[in-house]
């Protein structure tokens, strides 16, 4: 079985583009091609920018999760007008199955 090395990112802090460098990293040695990301309707930190389906730049948090009934732990981002979830926030970090359909 041939030993694969971590990268030098693995000391960093970890988060989540630090997991999907890593994800990307074994995808490439194992002769795959890194995941698809959608930069057209995604910002870098995966909150989204347009809507898929009618292309809408606007859009609303609907809380789904609070701490204590003040601090906000979740919530989805939904185009104001078609009311399609386009993204969704959590515990600091927007989850990136949205912008990268394969994970």
């Amino acid at each position: 079985m041939k030993r694969i090395t971590w990268p030098a990112f693995r000391f960093g802090p970890i988060n989540l583009h630090s997991l999907l460098d890593a994800y990307t990293f074994y995808r490439l040695r194992e002769g795959r091609r890194p995941p698809s990301y959608d930069y057209v309707h995604y910002h870098a930190d995966f909150s989204p920018k347009k809507c898929r389906d009618c292309g809408c730049e606007e859009f609303e948090e609907v809380v789904i999760d609070t701490l204590d009934g003040w601090c906000v732990m979740e919530f989805e981002v939904r185009c104001r007008w078609c009311d399609e979830v386009c993204g969704y926030w959590a515990h600091g970090h927007y989850d990136p199955c949205f912008a990268v359909p394969e994970l």
